[in-house]
């Protein structure tokens, strides 16, 4: 889940930035994390949060726990290979870690 759009500095919404830890990106180390919707000031914008591969690693990390944990096709083996967003999440933790 990305942190919410008031709490980001003008580099994170604007996608200089990493949008967890703040660390400055460069077009090698940033991870598109495509468009979003918002509100700001009560009108809705479209903005393009980017992360390092570090924080995309560890939020996948971190969601993919949370899925299994609730998952019933993630909690019974035979079926968990089906589970497209545990795999997804799985993919994601596997490409982006350090």
């Amino acid at each position: 889940m990305l942190p919410p759009l008031a709490g980001l500095s003008e580099h994170q919404v604007r996608g200089m930035a990493c949008v967890w830890d703040g660390i400055t990106l460069t077009s090698a180390t940033a991870v598109d994390l495509g468009v979003q919707s918002a509100s700001r000031a009560g009108e809705p914008v479209s903005w393009y949060p980017r992360a390092c591969r570090t924080c995309v690693a560890l939020q996948a990390h971190r969601g993919l726990l949370t899925h299994a944990t609730a998952c019933t096709v993630c909690a019974r083996e035979e079926t968990a290979a089906s589970c497209e967003l545990g795999r997804s999440l799985y993919r994601l933790v596997r490409e982006y870690r350090g």
